[in-house]
């Protein structure tokens, strides 16, 4: 439910001054190329294939969406009854993320925070796998035979890349 609201128009503009620069940075391209010899560009080394750089980007993203928030109050002038708040949750959520895996100051610490959180998207992937095959026949089922994180393992394990701490 969508309603029309007069207190939306009240809404100080300012407050959105930094989300429209962040959605205009969004799109730039250049903004977002990890400098080489950074400290971001020796953890991407670590965590290739699950890139700290490019995890902290997509969350940095959908925190960004913010803009969906000013385009509903502020443009359409209009209050969606719960969109609002589920928006902000992902945002907080999605900013927090990108706060707790580029707060350390240990290279090693970044890299097990991403690979972490690498190894849970696989986790909550699988138990997605399992949740759907509960619903679909046996003969329709797909079979799964590992999930990335352990193929990507068994990669790093062959080639020796993992072999020592960062």
């Amino acid at each position: 439910m969508t309603t029309t609201s007069d207190s939306a128009a009240s809404i100080p503009l300012e407050l959105f001054d930094d989300v429209v620069t962040w959605q205009q940075r969004r799109s730039d391209r250049d903004a977002w190329h990890v400098q080489p010899g950074s400290a971001l560009s020796g953890d991407d080394r670590w965590t290739d294939p699950y890139r700290l750089s490019q995890a902290a980007v997509h969350r940095l993203h959908s925190a960004i969406d913010l803009h969906a928030i000013k385009l509903l109050l502020v443009d359409a002038s209009a209050l969606p009854t719960f969109a609002l708040f589920t928006r902000n949750r992902a945002a907080m959520e999605n900013a927090a993320s990108v706060a707790w895996l580029l707060e350390p100051a240990s290279r090693y610490d970044r890299v097990a925070r991403r690979l972490q959180m690498a190894a849970d998207n696989a986790r909550s992937g699988d138990s997605a796998i399992a949740l759907i095959q509960q619903n679909v026949e046996p003969a329709q089922q797909v079979p799964v035979t590992h999930c990335k994180m352990s193929s990507a393992r068994y990669r790093s394990r062959r080639s020796g890349t993992r072999s020592r701490r960062p």
